[in-house]
């Protein structure tokens, strides 16, 4: 009976310190769960956080953008007024018309410039692929004129070994 007993407060003892063991593994699981969570939460309030500036940026430049664009029709209807009040003034409107006129002869004069350029640079080509095919056409020249001087000496030699050999069977 008395290890009975014994056996009895031991296996309490036993359970009681696995019930521990196990509260003290869910409090770290536990633990572990809130941490991730935690870890979750700041990723999704940095995201938001990137987004939130992002709006604000893209909103500024849209922002920038119209003002821009305002500001932009704004002189352009400025521009359109004063050429309108000049032009009202016919002093004034022959003295544009002249502007424009010397502007096109200055335009035209690059124009007929840069042609005229690009011919010199065209003729400068022709010229120099001209003068590459006449040497070439030389070297041919030069080339043939030795073969054929081969060719003549070789005649000659076997004329001359042709001969000596009529001499030498007529004797």
């Amino acid at each position: 009976a008395h290890r009975q007993k014994l056996q009895i407060k031991e296996q309490r003892k036993k359970k009681s310190e696995q019930k521990k063991k196990q509260k003290s593994q869910e409090g770290i699981d536990d633990d572990a769960v809130v941490e991730a969570a935690m870890a979750d939460h700041r990723r999704k309030l940095q995201m938001q956080q990137q987004q939130m500036q992002q709006l604000s940026s893209k909103q500024k430049l849209d922002s920038s953008y119209h003002r821009s664009l305002d500001e932009n029709a704004s002189v352009a209807s400025d521009i359109e007024a004063h050429q309108q009040v000049l032009l009202a003034d016919p002093v004034m409107a022959s003295a544009m018309k002249a502007q424009r006129h010397k502007l096109q002869q200055e335009e035209e004069k690059k124009k007929d410039e840069k042609k005229t350029q690009e011919e010199i640079d065209d003729d400068a080509v022709v010229a120099k692929a001209m003068e590459d095919h006449q040497q070439k056409l030389q070297m041919q020249q030069l080339s043939l004129k030795k073969k054929m001087d081969r060719s003549y000496q070789r005649s000659i030699y076997e004329d001359a070994v042709v001969s000596s050999d009529i001499e030498a069977h007529q004797q």
